[in-house]
């Protein structure tokens, strides 16, 4: 996910993202490529704890050019109505369940729109019902047209992807798209596999 992620450079071979080889790149420029393209969720949610959720949404867009920065505010309020908390936008995570702290995670990934997604064991702090809830956002989300690439080790929430990439050792030793998909509202749904 590191490297996926453009937080750390490969040991050995090459690593392109949107055609561009990241080898090459500095820092910053990888940051931008980071703030640009890519949306980090992660198991533990990393809020600011003393910042509201609108706040901790539009974090990522003080970072962007400027022409962004002055609709942060707009951008990060749909953001979070995009995943069913704008009535929370002036609550600060200690006041918010586990749930609603990840759905303000994703509203933070999501605000600069990002092709790609990253989600490092998105359900691992979080009930069952909860975590429902949140593959269900996912499946949106993906379905929207963004790429999730998703870390668990629950077999269960594995089951709502489209394809299974399985390690062990850090090696792939299963790479394999899933027929039938589970679906988050309780259907299951069947997908075309895929080459």
């Amino acid at each position: 996910m590191n490297i996926i992620g453009c937080l750390d450079r490969p040991t050995s071979g090459d690593y392109s993202i949107n055609g561009t080889n990241v080898a090459g790149m500095t820092k910053n420029e990888l940051a931008a490529l980071r703030n640009n393209t890519i949306g980090f969720v992660f198991q533990g949610f990393n809020l600011l704890s003393k910042t509201t959720a609108l706040e901790n949404v539009e974090l990522p867009l003080l970072y962007q050019r400027k022409g962004r920065r002055k609709d942060a505010r707009e951008l990060a309020l749909a953001s979070l109505q995009a995943v069913g908390l704008a009535q929370r936008v002036h609550h600060e995570p200690t006041q918010l369940s586990g749930g609603q702290q990840q759905r303000i995670a994703i509203a933070r990934a999501l605000v600069n729109n990002p092709k790609l997604l990253l989600a490092d064991e998105p359900t691992g702090n979080l009930d069952s019902l909860t975590s429902i809830e949140i593959m269900a956002i996912f499946q949106q989300l993906n379905d929207r047209g963004i790429t999730i690439v998703l870390v668990t080790h629950e077999t269960d929430i594995a089951a709502y992807a489209k394809r299974l990439i399985e390690m062990k050792d850090g090696r792939i030793i299963k790479d394999e798209p899933i027929a039938i998909r589970k679906s988050a509202v309780g259907r299951v749904e069947k997908t075309a596999p895929t080459a």
